[in-house]
């Protein structure tokens, strides 16, 4: 060892430089350092060479087991890989069709397509022909994620003998039970073809059996209808229109008149309403009529957009028509 300020040969061990008296203390501490970090460079490199020489072998074995995949998989792998999957799912997701057996009913479709209420008699489509296999007929209630279908073979039989034989208008409502309840007269006789119904002398004297019919004034149904003349009203506004309330009251009458004028008068002004509220305040109920009294509150805004809240009373006169409804034949306002 040689000192780092004059060159001079040092001694083992010495702690100064004989020629100079250099401290050599900092040397001996570099020459460990050295030391030291030699020792961890050669760790790191083994470990870098290790790792690399294990891929090394891993990675062959890696390239036979995906060579290996592919001659064993399908030729379809050809396809994209995007497409393959998209083929798959849509593979696995259509319908598939089962023929089951039961004590009940022999060879019938079990499907998990989609079969609603009011299905049965429909056609019963195979997806990659196009051609009916079945007709719908049952629908699974416990389960509706699969339902039953009449294999097409097993009345292709009784179809064609339809089409050869077709049954007139007679026959089929004589198959379905339609004419059970009616009389069927005798052709023998030189009359025509013809059912009679066993109830004919019940409706020809239904008066005489239950009376004519009468129709009475409720408070609360009376109150009910004039609320429902309120909303409608409201749409006939908004729409321009008075088809909304036209059933509501009395054709001819002065409500209908005045109602039909005004929806025409303030189409295409710009006008609009907003109703607040409509309060029946009462209701008298006399021997032809009855007289609805109520409080209503609306908001009216111009074509300018100035607006304008309403408060108004009014009475509304009610009739029964002939079949039983209510019907407004006069208006006014009292305030």
């Amino acid at each position: 060892m040689h000192c780092s300020n004059c060159g001079s040969k040092l001694e083992e061990q010495a702690k100064f430089c004989s020629s100079c008296g250099q401290h050599i203390k900092e040397n001996m501490i570099s020459k460990r350092t050295w030391i030291i970090m030699g020792i961890l460079i050669t760790i790191l490199s083994t470990v870098v060479i290790s790792f690399a020489i294990f891929n090394a072998v891993i990675n062959p074995q890696k390239t036979v087991t995906e060579d290996n995949t592919k001659i064993e998989t399908d030729p379809s792998d050809s396809i994209p890989q995007k497409d393959k999957d998209k083929t798959q799912i849509i593979k696995e997701s259509m319908p598939k069709v089962f023929t089951i057996l039961t004590d009940e009913a022999q060879g019938l479709y079990q499907v998990d397509a989609q079969i609603d209420e009011g299905s049965s008699g429909g056609p019963l489509i195979d997806a990659t022909t196009g051609e009916v296999i079945g007709i719908n007929s049952l629908l699974y209630t416990s389960n509706t994620s699969f339902g039953f279908a009449i294999p097409l073979y097993r009345v292709a039989s009784l179809i064609n003998d339809w089409i050869t034989n077709p049954m007139d208008e007679t026959q089929v409502a004589t198959v379905f039970g339609s004419y059970e309840e009616f009389f069927y007269a005798d052709p023998s006789v030189g009359e025509e073809d013809v059912y009679y119904d066993e109830y004919e002398d019940f409706w020809n004297n239904e008066e005489d059996t239950f009376g004519t019919y009468e129709y009475f004034f409720e408070e609360e149904s009376l109150s009910e209808f004039i609320i429902y003349f309120r909303d409608y009203y409201e749409y006939a506004l908004y729409y321009e229109d008075f088809y909304w309330i036209q059933d509501l009251v009395l054709p001819g009458s002065s409500a209908y008149l005045e109602l039909e004028q005004y929806i025409h008068d303030i189409s295409g002004q710009g006008y609009e309403f907003f109703f607040l509220t409509n309060t029946i305040t009462n209701v008298e109920i006399l021997e032809d009529y009855a007289i609805v009294t109520t409080n209503e509150e609306f908001d009216f805004y111009n074509a300018a957009g100035e607006n304008t809240t309403y408060n108004k009373n009014k009475e509304y006169t009610v009739i029964i028509d002939e079949y039983g409804y209510y019907q407004i034949t006069e208006i006014h306002t009292t305030n």
